[in-house]
């Protein structure tokens, strides 16, 4: 749909994937849900793996209409940097890191699904891969304070968790791809002791 009203009116389409790309979402680029093609895409985080790199891809129509000059970079050209992005690119490839953040990601939400029915004010549980946000909501309000009291129920517990959204009212689990499917489970234990202990207050 996006797609069709940016053709349809002259409008460049840009995904960006500065934090959602290279298999955060179980696709190499979360666009690739969408099966759309972008004009441009932001990349950036992951393609380094903490390497000072970014980048901005696009076909050769929207790359030639830069003339000689105008397109700068703090930290373009860095040879370190582009050969960390390149081993990244390798290594989540052959060891298909998309592939698990898939697979990991529908075990983490069909777990938290299941805390629904014992903690009524967690009213959705969504993502794509490894990029999860579970919604708390009480009295059809933002539950920002009950999110609050998880969080450092979770910290006390070893467990550091992350608030996102416009009210913070939701929890945001954005583990690392690589992490050992145990340490995950370890934490996925903490984060559902800490709801049934605010749930059972």
């Amino acid at each position: 749909m996006l797609r069709k009203v940016c053709d349809e009116h002259g409008i460049m389409l840009v995904a960006d994937e500065v934090q959602t790309g290279f298999g955060r979402t179980g696709k190499m680029f979360a666009v690739e849900h969408a099966m759309v093609e972008p004009d441009i895409m932001c990349l950036a985080k992951a393609l380094g793996n903490g390497m000072p790199i970014a980048a901005m891809v696009a076909g050769h129509r929207v790359m030639s209409a830069f003339r000689e000059g105008e397109h700068g970079t703090t930290y373009g050209g860095n040879a370190v940097a582009c050969a960390a992005a390149v081993a990244v690119i390798e290594t989540m490839t052959r060891d298909r890191i998309p592939e698990r953040a898939e697979r990991l990601g529908r075990r983490v939400m069909e777990r938290a699904r299941g805390w629904q029915a014992d903690m009524p004010a967690l009213a959705d549980v969504r993502g794509l891969g490894l990029m999860i946000g579970l919604e708390f909501v009480q009295a059809g309000a933002p539950a920002t304070r009950l999110v609050d009291r998880i969080s450092a129920n979770a910290l006390a517990r070893g467990l550091l968790l992350l608030s996102c959204g416009i009210d913070g009212n939701v929890i945001r689990l954005i583990p690392p791809l690589t992490i050992p499917e145990s340490e995950l489970d370890a934490g996925l234990d903490i984060l559902e002791a800490a709801l049934r202990e605010e749930a059972a207050a």
